[in-house]
């Protein structure tokens, strides 16, 4: 079999996951080239974020009578929304499949697939150029921690890259730069080998993801790392206990003393401002943990606090939630307040998401089968569609049984759930038990 591969990046015409799957391929028998306009063999796509099936829309259209395969985790979480507009869609590790549309893994009308997943992580070498030449090293898939908006704990299981396979694929990449990327670094059990392997070649490792979690277990872990981006994700304490981040305000004013301490010059947190039960105490409560964070910081700190609207993705606890729609302008603007003295540098990006932009990420989230036309219509003209947000609203639900923005009932069911096989009782159950513990805002939820 021919198979061409491609995925949707403004600078990039492949990606990690894409040319592993590449690689299996060719090992087993299948040829595999870099995607042709022009021929006709089967095209191989890779849709990791939700918007990117849009570009995978104008593909279809004007790639008729080729075959077109789809993976990646938009594909995983939800095949129902792309099925109209492709041949297959692959649920999980793309490296187990054998190249054929009726393998097990293989979302279809059948009935319900298991999400693959590999045996073993075997990282590869592999570069991405672009305006500058960056390798990749990947040394573990899934994540320990099990975050109630997160997919990536809930979809696959943590597992490591042995740290031999981990040494050739750095020994071979070229270049000084190489990111040794998983959703958290510091949990891998041969993290600090893995950075003197590095410092010993010379290599700087561009990666930054880690946990405050492991953070603060490991606090000697970060006389080797370079730059740390961490998820504080809920503005209160409480918020952040509801959605399975314990974090205190002191274990996150702890957490950047040791930072700065350990001579790490600045550090990114991820937000997310809108998550159920949110109320503008919460918002006034993140101002507070700055002032605090503040106080303890090195005058001209850096701290880049980057802002998202929460959309419940597929298949995590809070799927069935409402999204950040609609929110009134200055919502954030208690959490962005300057304040007397300050020391730090907090800059503040994006800020608030706009409407359209919602409509757009939760259309290919929710979307299923009924909603092919619309989908369609998005991907063809997309200010024309998304500006009616009344008629966009009321025909998602005529067209798909189920809400594009709001809080969805439990008893209705899902587009993925006729597709994939996923722990949703396990995940509703541990929802559960954490609103009763944390949905009720008091007085002063705050820390300290």
């Amino acid at each position: 079999m021919i198979f061409e591969t491609l995925t949707f990046s403004d600078k990039s015409s492949s990606c990690y996951g894409l040319e592993v799957v590449a690689s299996h391929l060719r090992e087993i028998g299948h040829t595999v080239h870099n995607y042709d306009i022009n021929s006709k063999n089967q095209i191989l796509v890779s849709v990791f974020w939700p918007e990117m099936i849009y570009d995978l829309i104008k593909l279809s259209c004007q790639s008729k009578g080729r075959q077109i395969i789809a993976g990646g985790n938009a594909v995983t979480t939800n095949p129902a929304v792309v099925l109209p507009f492709v041949d297959g869609a692959f649920v999980g590790d793309g490296e187990v499949w054998d190249g054929s549309l009726d393998a097990p893994n293989v979302a279809s009308a059948r009935g319900r697939v298991e999400i693959a997943s590999a045996a073993e992580i075997k990282p590869m070498v592999y570069a991405d150029v672009q305006s500058n030449k960056r390798s990749f090293c990947e040394i573990s898939r899934g994540c320990k921690n099990k975050c109630l908006f997160c997919q990536y704990g809930w979809l696959k299981k943590y597992r490591e890259a042995d740290f031999e396979r981990i040494k050739s694929v750095i020994e071979c990449s070229d270049g000084k730069s190489i990111r040794t990327f998983a959703a958290d670094r510091f949990q891998h059990s041969n993290y600090l080998k893995i950075r003197a392997l590095l410092d010993k070649l010379g290599k700087c490792d561009t990666g930054s993801d880690l946990s405050l979690r492991f953070c603060l277990s490991n606090p000697s872990f970060l006389a080797n790392t370079n730059k740390v981006r961490v998820g504080i994700e809920g503005c209160s304490f409480r918020l952040r206990k509801l959605v399975g981040k314990n974090y205190s305000d002191e274990d996150i004013v702890s957490f950047c003393k040791t930072v700065a301490d350990a001579g790490i010059k600045c550090l990114d947190f991820y937000m997310i401002y809108g998550l159920p039960t949110e109320t503008t105490d919460d918002v006034r409560d993140f101002f507070e943990l700055i002032k605090k964070i503040d106080a303890v910081m090195p005058l001209g700190y850096t701290i880049a606090i980057h802002w998202n609207a929460f959309t419940p993705s597929a298949m995590t606890p809070l799927q069935y939630e409402r999204a950040a729609f609609d929110m009134p302008a200055d919502y954030l603007d208690p959490a962005m307040k300057r304040f007397p003295s300050q020391r730090c540098k907090f800059y503040h990006k994006p800020g608030m998401t706009g409407n359209k932009t919602i409509l757009k990420r939760m259309l290919c989230i929710r979307g299923n089968e009924g909603a092919k036309k619309i989908l369609f219509n998005v991907a063809k003209s997309p200010a024309k569609f998304l500006s009616n947000e009344p008629w966009l609203l009321k025909t998602f639900e005529q067209e798909t049984g189920i809400s594009l923005v709001e809080k969805i009932d439990r008893s209705k069911e899902m587009p993925w759930d006729k597709y994939v096989v996923y722990p949703k009782e396990k995940m509703l159950h541990l929802l559960d038990i954490n609103l009763r513990k944390n949905s009720a805002p008091s007085a002063n939820h705050s820390q300290g």
